[in-house]
């Protein structure tokens, strides 16, 4: 987690790894904003931009707000690709996921 002192957007070196905090204000409740980042993912997903793993097989992003839910991509042929886990799961102030690319040689550690 970010300390308070930690410009937003700016990078911080500890013992655990790199840190970036980035701040983002939207014009919803925290419940509205929780459900669209996380249930809603789909709709602001930019998979047709080519944020995605399967390239042109994408079809859809999900973020399974739970505890153990998956981070995961669905291709047109319903072959699946879990590309995290939620750790931490508390609406609508918290979530917590992994994120790891098959070529990375640790996962990323995302909260919101």
């Amino acid at each position: 987690m970010a300390t308070p002192e930690q410009m937003p957007g700016e990078p911080k070196t500890t013992e655990r790894g790199v840190f970036v905090r980035e701040v983002v204000h939207v014009e919803l409740t925290p419940h509205e904003a929780f459900r669209l980042f996380t249930e809603g993912i789909a709709d602001w997903w930019p998979l047709e931009e080519g944020y995605s793993y399967g390239g042109d097989r994408a079809r859809d992003v999900f973020l399974e707000p739970f505890a153990g839910g998956r981070f995961y991509e669905r291709f047109v042929d319903g072959d699946e690709l879990q590309v995290g886990t939620v750790t931490i799961c508390a609406p609508p102030n918290r979530i917590q996921f992994t994120w790891r690319s098959p070529d990375w040689q640790a996962d990323t550690e995302v909260e919101v």
